[in-house]
């Protein structure tokens, strides 16, 4: 009879209501299974907005002023986000909600919710500095998304006003200078500045008119002026 009893306890998922006599057999515990059915009972409640005031409505002991409050990021997205399996699906439901949310005063509030979600903060980063139609065009392929977005830091950081700087004072104009020298000078500035970025002899183009000579080694560059750029 002992075993019956104990096997129809866990079979029926009783176990947890059950307490141990002092002859070793085991007895329901009624106390704990009425705590259990009022937990759930009140868990029901906050189901939705209506099953609340419904619930404090029936006691008669409350005068409910019942407001709807709609919520662009609440809990059954952020439950859903979680059940998605792969980064694609992930990363299309979230850019779906980052552009309901582009004229919502809470916005910043919403982002910092959806942050906290698995890959949210590449998402969100790259949602904002690659737009929309980079991650589409990237199949929502989160290597190629990040691959892209590393590329657009890097060159964000390359043409920071703090790297610019650092290169006008490292090349005087109007001097000719060696071409390796200029490419060696670069790549420690960047190596500095933690910029992973190979520096080719030409890169110094990208921060000046130069004028290249081939006459004869060591090949050099005549720095004319300064490109201007966009300060950061």
């Amino acid at each position: 009879m002992r075993r019956i009893r104990i096997d129809d306890i866990n079979r029926l998922g009783l176990a947890e209501f059950a307490t141990k006599l002092d002859d070793g057999l085991l007895e329901i515990d009624h106390f704990a299974i009425d705590n259990y059915y009022n937990n759930e009972r009140v868990k029901r409640y906050y189901l939705s907005g209506n099953a609340l005031r419904e619930a404090y409505e029936g006691t008669n002991h409350f005068t409910v002023n019942y407001r709807n409050v709609f919520l662009a990021v609440g809990d059954s997205d952020r439950l859903e986000l979680k059940e998605l399996p792969t980064f694609m699906e992930r990363c299309k439901l979230m850019v779906d909600k980052l552009n309901k949310l582009q004229d919502d005063p809470d916005r910043d509030f919403y982002i910092n919710i959806l942050k906290q979600e698995k890959d949210g903060e590449l998402i969100i980063e790259a949602y904002e500095k690659l737009g929309v139609e980079v991650l589409a065009n990237k199949k929502y392929q989160r290597a190629d998304i990040k691959k892209e977005l590393d590329k657009y830091n890097t060159e964000l950081l390359r043409f920071s006003s703090m790297v610019v700087q650092e290169v006008k004072e490292a090349f005087p104009l109007n001097v000719s200078m060696p071409q390796e020298d200029i490419k060696n000078q670069l790549q420690d500035i960047y190596k500095r500045y933690g910029i992973d970025y190979k520096v080719r002899k030409n890169t110094i183009e990208d921060y000046y008119d130069a004028s290249p000579s081939y006459h004869k080694k060591p090949y050099t560059y005549t720095l004319k002026a300064i490109k201007k750029f966009p300060t950061n």
